[in-house]
């Protein structure tokens, strides 16, 4: 029975309508975080679209501990992933995965402000 109706589903076109919907939706948060990352994180992050997927790689100035700045930014509210947790060698250069396809845009923008924030306290 749920076949049959995943079937007819996909045979009517739902399932592609859904998916270039949530790929719109998914573009636009991306492209809302880098805008703010690009407005706000100046000399902080650097990072640049990937024109697909769920997260973001931003990359932090030399000397900077990612796991540092996640600790830091844990306690702002703001929950990111340190590049080295992915590494069994130190990474070249360290940076933070994002996530941004379950946020809103306006949570996105803040997040990158509450971020930053946390960053300047790691810096001083």
């Amino acid at each position: 029975m749920e076949q049959a109706i995943l079937a007819e589903f996909i045979r009517e076109g739902h399932l592609d309508r859904f998916v270039r919907a949530t790929l719109r939706t998914y573009r636009e948060r991306q492209e809302a975080l880098v805008d703010a990352i690009l407005a706000h994180a100046k000399g902080l992050l650097e990072t640049s679209p990937t024109g697909t997927g769920m997260y973001l790689v931003a990359w932090l100035n030399p000397g900077i501990d990612d796991q540092a700045v996640a600790r830091a930014a844990a306690i702002d509210g703001v929950d990111v992933i340190p590049l080295s947790t992915f590494c069994i060698r130190p990474p070249r250069r360290s940076g933070l995965v994002l996530g941004y396809s379950a946020y809103e845009v306006n949570r996105l923008r803040l997040a990158v402000k509450q971020l930053c924030a946390a960053l300047s306290k790691i810096r001083a």
